[in-house]
């Protein structure tokens, strides 16, 4: 091996030895995460029935148009149930805000308006979580509010603590994953680089330490980790028990018989049903007899200690016996699995996307250089995605934080502006971008632009201080990302051949759906920890990272080469636009493929889907965890498809099986019962997506008019039309199930097949 081959080995492995270890960190870091969640959500539980306890009172108080600071028994009861909160701060305030009883860093508190009318709700002010609840007037309007502070600080000492225990392990494991991969790389040096940059098995050798080391982490802290969750779940219930021995010891102390209090066993199985750890819930009198309980009974003396508490009310007179529900805790603890399984899949995805980079950079195949490939594009651009998702789920959070008051709009309306005001602009960017290349630009140009006012638009996110200052930034960002999602098409279109279309757009599809997984799990991490506007910050510098990476490594094409002419068109007319635009291929393609698939994805993904979510008692976490497959499946069959439909002399068969899997994903979610259907109808749209986002651009780009009006138009023009389906997807899909119902979404589906039939009718007449 000469010695410039040895030297591209060792930075090879130094590379990879760094995003090993960077890997580790970021699952790692995701793990902290999810920790410092469970200890959050384990908190809230608890401290939202704390809520509800002396909300109801509060409640029944202001119906009857008692004003709250003239209450006597206020500070008393506001002082019994905080004692039972773990809050710093446990407050009750009138309906402005201002602060009647309890301890409070500040004399008002105000929510945002939006909130006021939530049963439970959370906001930040002064730097300080709070969670609050409104106390119901006669007339349904908040009377007033109670406030609990959440004390972020004592979460980030029980991760801190979880992190002090176990260092240990993960160092001990990183290091033998690094050890492990070092060994691997030096016995499969030379096969590492010399089977072309499409081998699966380099990225399986890259991964396996990775992997392995994962799995050791597993085996170490599963136990500790499983003992801290059951340990939580017991603190939350010994809070509800203390609350419920409380209100029966005031019953006694009123020389009221815990016999005969009416509804009792009501209010118990209220208690268990507000709380999925607990399983039984009872109370017994003083002679161990039972008086009310709820839930399953379960045998006292069989159950395990771990899962019992016992607490006796004052004076022998009985006492609140709690089991916890061992069925809801192998469900929480297949949760955290779950939540473990993705976190791993999320850090793998980003090894595996920057090793390609390495690999292609290092690749021996004897072809072109790197920088031509269009196989390059596909780590460039999961970079840019991971780092523009990074502030993905919180756009409109950050609107809200600055103030969301602009021009006297409703607030819904204004923390929906930035969203709006970014989508505009990508598809105004898109369109006008696609009529410079060629002209006055090439695909680096767009590229770099779109970094740079990326870059310029997150940086302003960061430091915007007003509503409309806030808004401009995100539509600058708008603008960068729509001229850099067109320069990475065009420099894959150009550069792959003409049975590699397909292919090449699979590729970057699926690059671009890793770094919006990747990017809004790290955006998250980050935020939760930094806040929001060092995110905006972080990203800038990413995006900066890789302008001077293409600047650097990514010469301009030459005036002659075959990139550039292809990128050029005969002059452009108006006519040649009217004729692109009212070709009947153009229009059949248009109506019956990309605008129906556009629109049932969007509206399904992301409107649909939530909902429906919602009403089956489902979580945000289980939604994510659905786009997540949506993603994946879309990241692994992707380059599949694309390679299938290039090799295939008939491309309009697949996108009519890609319309076919959108219209069956449709019925999916009704006809195949709970989560299979669910994950049926994902799977289906997954394919869909898949086959759509490549084989349309290569099926367009055939087309006689398409070569005459140029690459850079036909995508920009393309591109805009799947945003015009985006922006009707949830406005058809919902109109389908305002029609119908669960039939109307089958109707939908019905009329997706009707119009693949007319699509393959027309595009099998133009073929012959």
């Amino acid at each position: 091996m000469s010695s410039e081959a040895n030297g591209v080995s060792v930075l090879a492995l130094l590379g990879e030895v760094f995003l090993l270890v960077l890997s580790q960190f970021f699952f790692l870091g995701l793990n902290l995460s999810a920790l410092h969640q469970e200890y959050r959500k384990s908190s809230k539980m608890a401290e939202s029935f704390l809520l509800n306890d002396l909300g109801r009172r509060l409640d029944t108080l202001a119906r009857l148009n008692l004003e709250l600071e003239r209450q006597k028994s206020l500070a008393g009861d506001l002082s019994r149930v905080a004692d039972l909160s773990r809050a710093r701060y446990f407050l009750v305030a009138d309906a402005s805000g201002r602060v009647l009883a309890g301890s409070s860093p500040a004399a008002v508190l105000n929510p945002p308006e939006a909130l006021k009318s939530s049963e439970i709700s959370e906001f930040t002010s002064g730097g300080l979580s709070w969670m609050f609840r409104p106390i119901v007037g006669h007339n349904e309007k908040p009377a007033g509010f109670i406030f609990l502070h959440l004390d972020e600080d004592m979460y980030a000492a029980s991760v801190a603590e979880f992190v002090r225990q176990y260092k240990w392990p993960l160092i001990l494991t990183t290091v033998m994953s690094v050890i492990l991969l070092v060994l691997v790389f030096k016995r499969f040096q030379r096969a590492l680089f010399d089977s072309g940059p499409g081998g699966r098995f380099r990225y399986l050798v890259f991964l396996a330490p990775f992997l392995l080391s994962q799995l050791a982490f597993y085996a170490i802290v599963f136990e500790p980790r499983q003992s801290l969750f059951y340990a939580q779940s017991r603190g939350v219930a010994e809070q509800v028990g203390r609350s419920l021995a409380g209100d029966l010891e005031y019953l006694l102390s009123r020389n009221v018989p815990l016999e005969i209090v009416p509804n009792l066993p009501r209010h118990l199985e209220g208690l268990r049903e507000s709380l999925p750890v607990i399983g039984h819930l009872a109370v017994i009198g003083p002679d161990g007899h039972l008086l009310a309980s709820a839930g399953e009974n379960p045998n006292w003396a069989a159950s395990s200690p771990g899962l019992r508490l016992s607490l006796p009310l004052s004076g022998e007179a009985g006492g609140v016996e709690i089991t916890l529900s061992s069925h809801g805790l192998r469900l929480a603890t297949l949760r955290v699995m779950l939540d473990s399984l993705t976190m791993t899949l999320v850090a793998s995805l980003l090894l595996v996307e920057l090793t390609r980079l390495i690999i292609i950079r290092a690749d021996r195949d004897g072809g072109r250089p790197w920088t031509e490939k269009p196989q390059v594009m596909r780590p460039l651009a999961f970079i840019c995605l991971f780092a523009m998702d990074m502030s993905f789920s919180f756009i409109p959070l950050r609107m809200a934080e600055i103030s969301p008051v602009l021009l006297g709009l409703p607030e819904s309306v204004v923390l929906g502006l930035p969203i709006s005001a970014e989508m505009l602009m990508v598809g105004l960017a898109t369109i006008g971008g696609g009529f410079l290349v060629g002209r006055v630009a090439g695909w680096r140009f767009l590229f770099l632009s779109g970094l740079l006012m990326m870059a310029v638009g997150y940086v302003l996110s960061g430091l915007a201080g007003g509503a409309a200052f806030y808004i401009a930034a995100r539509a600058v960002s708008g603008l960068g990302y729509g001229l850099l999602n067109l320069g990475a098409s065009i420099f894959v279109i150009t550069r792959a051949g003409q049975k590699e279309k397909g292919s090449g757009m699979g590729e970057l599809t699926a690059g671009f759906f890793a770094g919006s997984l990747c990017g809004c799990a790290a955006g998250g991490l980050m935020a939760d920890r930094l806040g929001f506007a060092p995110v905006f910050y972080a990203a800038t510098f990413i995006f900066l990272t890789v302008w001077f990476l293409v600047l650097i490594f990514f010469p301009k094409s030459p005036a002659t080469s075959p990139a550039t002419s292809e990128m050029e068109s005969s002059r452009l007319s108006l006519r040649t636009l009217l004729g692109f635009v009212g070709d009947r291929q153009v229009v059949n393609m248009s109506l019956t493929q990309v605008l129906p698939i556009a629109i049932v994805t969007v509206g399904l993904l992301n409107y649909f889907l939530p909902i429906y979510m919602s009403r089956i008692g489902a979580g945000p976490a289980a939604i994510g965890q659905l786009n997540i497959l949506f993603s994946l499946v879309i990241i692994f069959a992707g380059p599949r498809f694309g390679r299938a439909i290039d090799a295939s002399g008939r491309k309009y068969a697949y996108l009519i099986l890609g319309g076919l899997f959108a219209a069956l994903a449709l019925p999916s979610f009704f006809l195949i019962p709970a989560l299979g259907g669910i994950i049926t109808g994902i799977f289906f749209l997954a394919l869909s997506s898949s086959i759509s986002e490549n084989g349309h651009p290569a099926y367009l780009l055939r087309l006689p008019t398409a070569i005459k009006l140029g690459v850079g138009p036909s995508i920009s023009l393309y591109t805009a039309l799947i945003r015009l389906g985006q922006v009707l997807g949830p406005m058809a899909v919902a109109a389908a199930l305002n029609f119908g119902g669960q039939k109307g979404l089958a109707w939908l589906g019905a009329v997706i097949v009707v119009l693949n039939i007319i699509f393959g009718l027309m595009a099998r007449k133009a073929e012959t």
